[in-house]
């Protein structure tokens, strides 16, 4: 008979994976799968940085407009995760969570600085115009970022991708079933 290894709650392994990175793992959920078997899990870009540029509204739309026109349809493409640099020059990555043939939600990771990442990688990284300057609280806030160098890069894609597989199969795919068709179960982006 066969034992199975318990490798931790949901919620052990992203704080893991945070502490590993230096960064923060947020959820925006489509379908409302995730936020509604663990609504402990952050729907929202919530650290120092992003809360301290998100209190300006201009900037708070500019995010939320990039991600929901640029970035969500560029998801549906494949399972390979999306790199980004915001308006406030912060690298992120996207990993899409499908549901069948849909991007159910997305997993955010970061925000890094980015430091030495190959010129391969960096030829892909989609760039939002810099539009807002920086105030000084956030240049400061921004300066204390963790820097990814190229090792800490490729492992954060490969242990990244690993988890987004595993929420899709445990909370997606597998063992939820939450907003597949009903309307009232689904939860506003945003």
């Amino acid at each position: 008979m066969y034992k199975y290894l318990k490798i931790g709650t949901l919620a052990e392994i992203i704080g893991s994976f945070e502490k590993k990175f230096s960064c923060h793992v947020c959820f925006h959920d489509y379908e409302g799968k995730i936020r509604g078997h663990n609504a402990s899990l952050p729907g929202m870009h919530i650290n120092p940085f992003c809360d301290l540029v998100k209190k300006n509204r201009k900037n708070n739309e500019l995010c939320k407009d990039w991600e929901s026109k640029k970035i969500r349809s560029k998801l549906t493409v494949s399972r390979e995760p999306i790199l980004k640099i915001c308006h406030m020059g912060v690298l992120e990555a996207a990993f899409p969570l499908f549901s069948g043939s849909r991007v159910s939600a997305t997993m955010f990771v970061g925000p890094f600085l980015y430091g030495k990442i190959p010129s391969r990688e960096m030829k892909s990284i989609i760039r939002q115009d810099p539009v807002s300057p920086v105030s000084k609280e956030a240049a400061e806030l921004r300066r204390n970022l963790h820097v990814l160098d190229s090792d800490e890069f490729q492992d954060l894609l490969n242990l990244g991708g690993l988890l987004a597989r595993h929420i899709e199969y445990e909370i997606i795919s597998s063992r939820m079933d939450l907003a597949e068709t009903d309307p009232v179960k689904r939860i506003q982006y945003f």
